[in-house]
């Protein structure tokens, strides 16, 4: 959370221009700060630099990357932020692969933004908390 704006910080990593754009915009518009990358290695480099509460991640990146290697960053460096993944292609197995990384939500591309809005609002409410029971934890 930015501590000068009280907004709740959104990573959003895809390689589709349209996509990051359209999710910047309208994240922002609901009241989030919001960052985004094109590939893997960009949201690498902003991961190392900063914290977020949620990180939204298209599945397939450029560069035979996957947003599933993202969200094993983030579980090993960044443990609070809440990771949702985007897929046009879902499978069963992808699911329980995202249930043991711990993300938060699983979403279907084309993403409607309600979907969206509901699932980073979610996520968001879940970092804070973990955030406060993180600090009362080690008070």
């Amino acid at each position: 959370m930015d501590t000068k704006t009280g907004k709740s910080e959104i990573l959003v990593v895809d390689d589709e221009k349209s996509i990051r754009v359209t999710l910047k915009e309208f994240l922002e518009d609901e009241g989030f700060m919001v960052t985004t990358a094109d590939c893997f290695e960009q949201a690498m480099q902003i991961l190392a630099e900063r914290d977020f509460d949620v990180a939204v991640i298209d599945r397939i990146l450029s560069n035979g990357h996957s947003g599933i290697e993202i969200i094993e960053h983030i579980n090993t460096a960044k443990p609070l932020c809440q990771k949702i993944l985007m897929t046009a292609y879902p499978t069963f197995e992808l699911a329980q692969v995202l249930r043991k990384n711990g993300c938060c939500d699983y979403l279907i591309k084309p993403v409607a933004h309600g979907d969206i809005s509901f699932a980073v609002k979610k996520a968001s409410q879940k970092c804070i908390q973990k955030r406060l029971e993180k600090a009362a934890y080690t008070l």
